[in-house]
């Protein structure tokens, strides 16, 4: 029978990391499709990537009033905790 070491306390929380960081991750790329799919549903259509959603975000969002509805305003009324924890607020880490 063949024994595997003890994890330490170190690779312990290196583990713990690495799950959270899979899972915010996940979760930024579902948001970042979601957000993608509304935009394509009104006939607007953006380039696969947080960059590119980043990028024409704004001008969308500005330019576009007659495509979207007032309820799909700018993100930062409401829900820009949530772009902010999902990587989208425009600061990189």
């Amino acid at each position: 029978m063949k024994f595997v070491a003890t994890k330490t306390a170190d690779q312990w929380d290196l583990q713990a990391l690495h799950r959270v960081r899979e899972r915010l991750v996940g979760q930024r790329t579902g948001i970042i499709n979601q957000i993608r799919a509304f935009l394509l549903e009104r006939g607007v259509a953006v380039r696969q990537g947080v960059r590119f959603l980043r990028a024409e975000l704004p001008t969308i969002l500005a330019t576009r009033c007659e495509v979207l509805s007032p309820r799909m305003g700018p993100p930062h009324r409401g829900s820009g905790g949530r772009l902010a924890s999902a990587g989208m607020s425009g600061s990189k880490a």
